[in-house]
């Protein structure tokens, strides 16, 4: 299995079991880190920005609302958007900004995002755009390690809480 920092396996009784670690900072809503998002399929968990960690809506329905991206393979990354699913409602989409380091990113499009992205138009190095499910919010992700194969996407990102589409530094 490919190594992902901040990414923990433990061997249960024989069962692999993987964990997904959010790295983010300290304050009632986390707006940057790194996460290690697997397929939709296998964890039944996608990311929420606002929330600055994995949401599992298996357990609760009313969660499909904070899901702001979720990894569904071989389709891709979807966003919380009718278009990418149809358990979602929100008004989410994503655009690729090349190959980019976060920091150089302070301001995000506010046209141009699709719902979905194929699984071949992830590019580990490239920087993207997210329009959050409540079409209000945006956050940005770079990619650091994409494994189809394995179900696994390690990025880091920024959440912006206020409704601009300009970032804190």
């Amino acid at each position: 299995m490919p190594r992902f920092p901040g990414f923990a396996v433990a061997i249960t009784c024989g069962i692999v079991v993987a964990a997904a670690l959010a790295e983010a900072q300290e304050s009632p809503i986390a707006r940057r880190g790194t996460i290690v998002l697997q397929d939709v399929d296998d964890t039944g968990s996608a990311f929420s920005f606002r929330d600055g960690a994995l949401v599992k809506p298996e357990s609760k329905p009313e969660l499909y609302s904070r899901i702001d991206l979720m990894l569904d393979l071989p389709h891709g990354l979807g966003a919380n958007n009718p278009q990418a699913s149809p358990r979602f409602s929100g008004k989410g989409g994503i655009l690729d900004l090349g190959a980019r380091p976060l920091a150089k990113i302070g301001k995000a499009p506010k046209a141009g995002y699709r719902p979905r992205l194929e699984a071949g138009a992830i590019v580990k190095g490239h920087s993207y755009v997210v329009l959050t499910a409540d079409g209000a919010h945006y956050a940005k992700l770079e990619v650091i390690n994409f494994d189809p194969d394995e179900g696994l996407l390690e990025f880091s990102w920024q959440y912006q809480p206020k409704p601009t589409n300009v970032f804190d530094q």
